[in-house]
Parts: C-alpha cells; sequence; structure tokens
C-alpha cells in the first residue's frame, strides 16, 4: 500500500499501473496482510496529534487508526474479487512452513559490515568517518564505530517462501538483502527484482 507520498512510490507506479491493467497479477498473502494491518495502527497512531496522556485521550486515537484498517481490507478484498491480486491459500501446514523456514534460517547467513554511530543518540550511519553533525540529534562529537549484521530475516524469508507456493515467478522488494536469494536452490528459477530509491536510479 504505497502512497504518493512514499519514497519508493515513483518508482514502483510502472508495476502498480500493470497490476491495475491487469497485465501482471500481484500475490497478496496473508502474511503480508498482518503485518500491514499492524503497521497502518502503529503509524496512524504514533503520528496523532499529542492532545494528553490520559487513558480517555490514548483510547481517542484507536477509532481513526481502524477507520484506516476497515478501509485497507476492504481494498484487498475487491482488488482480490477484480482478479487484480491473487490471495494464496499453501496446502502446506504451518508447521511444516516453519520447519521450512528454521532449515533455511540456520542455513543463510548474511554479511558483516562496520557502521558509524552517534555516541549520544546512538543513531547509526554506514558512512558517518569524520566530526560532522549528527542529523538525529544534532551532536557533533567524533562518532564511534561498531559492527553491523546485515541479513533477511524470518518474516523475510517467510515471504520467499509464500511467494514460491504461490508460484510467483517474479519477487520484488525494496530490501537489497533478497538479491542473496537469486540462484538458491530452494526458491528455483524465481527472480528477486530489488526495487531501486528513486535517488539511485539515475546514479
Amino acid at each position: 500500500m504505497l502512497g504518493s507520498q512514499d519514497g519508493f512510490y515513483s518508482t514502483c507506479k510502472p508495476l502498480i499501473e500493470d497490476i491495475e491493467s491487469k497485465k501482471v497479477v500481484a500475490v497478496f498473502s496473508y502474511l503480508t496482510m498482518l503485518e500491514t494491518i499492524h503497521t497502518l495502527r502503529r503509524r496512524k497512531i504514533e503520528k496523532s496529534s499529542f492532545t494528553g496522556g490520559s487513558r480517555s485521550e490514548c483510547e481517542s486515537k484507536k477509532a481513526p487508526a481502524e477507520v484506516i484498517v476497515r478501509d485497507f481490507v476492504r481494498v484487498i478484498r475487491e482488488l482480490s474479487s477484480q482478479q487484480k491480486i491473487l490471495i494464496p491459500r499453501p496446502k502446506m501446514t504451518l508447521f511444516d512452513h516453519h520447519s521450512t523456514v528454521v532449515r533455511k534460517i540456520k542455513q543463510y547467513f548474511g554479511y558483516i559490515r562496520t557502521m558509524s554511530y552517534c555516541p549520544i543518540c546512538e543513531s547509526g550511519y554506514v558512512k558517518r568517518d569524520e566530526k560532522i553533525k549528527c542529523p538525529s540529534c544534532g551532536d557533533e562529537k567524533e562518532s564511534l564505530k561498531k559492527y553491523q549484521y546485515k541479513a533477511l530475516g524470518h518474516a523475510d524469508l517467510e515471504h520467499a517462501f509464500c511467494a514460491k507456493y504461490a508460484n510467483v515467478p517474479v519477487f520484488y522488494s525494496t530490501d537489497k538483502s533478497f538479491s542473496d536469494l537469486n540462484g538458491d536452490p530452494d526458491f528455483g528459477s524465481m527472480r528477486f527484482e530489488i526495487i531501486p530509491y528513486p535517488a539511485q536510479v539515475n546514479r
């Protein structure tokens, strides 16, 4: 559910238009629905104007968030009925699915890199080697170094296997780590295409 304000909207727009015109069918798993409902609630509530910390004020933020969730579910159902998206129903049991993901995550190891981080707010930056103002807190002290582990998590691998169960030929993501799965025997000929951030397109 990319809004026009999303940073990736411009690069995803051609794909969205292909789905709208039924040139391609998008697969939308229940796992994606679960994650999206949680994200919509969290973002709506956390971006609400602060009007007080009482229990009643906190509870008042629930209804607007649920309106967005209901609209989202309605749109997904409409797209499914229009056959613009496919909601797969794999025959694999939940236990077998999780066993497959556990096996894969035990085999798969990402990569380790060094990164700089702010000693005040601990915000991390891959390329912050000199004394510059921290964009998060404004501090100008010299950054510190630490190791960072970059890899696909269990939810990422679950998405990949859900796509496999639905015989998806191309898996699109903004997460570069999915490219690690190209050529992986567990996913056969399925391609993992990385959607670039608009700033990267013209580089």
